[in-house]
């Protein structure tokens, strides 16, 4: 005989289904914002703005701090580098300080669920005497460019404001001209130029970018990983005289030598016989 399940009861059942579900919802929805918010902190934790720097290697002359020479080790191996690398291996190994422009790639994301702006981007700088240790003499030419959005500023100038170059070789500001915006994890790649404009000085800068977090305005620091660019110019051949040792290499001699001052008056055989590159005529 088959049993017939009071109403109550079978009410119960559906009671306690449809209590089950409710709680299942409950939870589900919890948990959905739960992730929501762990979703939404990942991706606008930190800056506005997230920025990857990288420092394009020169390969221009490189200045030494005072009484630092080239050890003989270092000078093997820059003589079987390739002209384009040696100097940055000086600047990795003996503290060397490239000159002339440094260029600095930029990769901009932005870093909040809604678009953020950039409006401004400048140089906090102290500027002095170069540390006149070694040179080393590299390259008569001077380097190229990099394919992206380009933006100069002129190290060692009271008014180093952003600007760019047209066709016709006028300068024209790059802020407020232009706002660069981002959308949530949309990237920019902009090559800021440091042109050192002051003979005879080192520039030690940073760069700090202004970020508008909707109406909250942020500066957000743009350094050589923790540490101040260092720009400086070519050193004239009047100052080799100023250094306690000065080498060519590079482009101008295949092996590192040692030279006096006054080398550029010899040419090609300041480099030695069989050891002069293509630059020096």
């Amino acid at each position: 005989m088959t049993e017939v399940r009071p109403w109550w009861r079978r009410a119960g059942v559906r009671a306690g289904g449809i209590v089950v579900a409710a709680v299942t919802a409950v939870l589900i929805g919890y948990f959905t914002q739960a992730v929501n918010w762990v979703t939404g902190a990942v991706t606008t934790s930190g800056p506005p703005v997230a920025a990857r720097v990288e420092v394009r290697d020169g390969i221009e002359d490189v200045t030494l701090p005072a009484a630092k020479d080239i050890p003989d080790a270092d000078l093997a191996r820059l003589d079987k580098l390739p002209p384009e690398r040696q100097a940055g291996y000086l600047e990795q190994h003996d503290d060397g300080i490239i000159a002339g422009t440094r260029s600095v790639v930029l990769t901009l994301r932005g870093n909040r669920t809604h678009q953020v702006r950039i409006t401004d981007l400048e140089p906090v700088e102290t500027c002095g005497a170069p540390p006149r240790g070694t040179l080393a003499r590299l390259v008569t030419g001077r380097g190229g460019g990099v394919d992206s959005t380009r933006v100069n500023i002129d190290i060692g100038r009271v008014d180093g404001e952003p600007y760019q170059v047209d066709a016709t070789g006028n300068d024209h500001p790059y802020f407020p001209d232009h706002t660069i915006t981002l959308d949530h994890d949309e990237e920019i790649v902009v090559v800021v130029d440091l042109n050192p404009v002051e003979q005879g000085a080192l520039c030690r800068t940073h760069l700090e970018m202004t970020v508008w977090d909707g109406d909250a305005k942020t500066a957000e620091r743009i350094s050589n990983g923790g540490k101040d660019f260092e720009v400086m110019q070519f050193e004239p051949d009047a100052e080799d005289a100023k250094y306690s040792a000065v080498y060519l290499g590079g482009y101008l001699c295949h092996d590192f030598v040692l030279v006096a001052p006054g080398w550029g008056a010899e040419g090609s055989a300041a480099c030695g016989p069989g050891n002069a590159g293509d630059v020096i005529p």
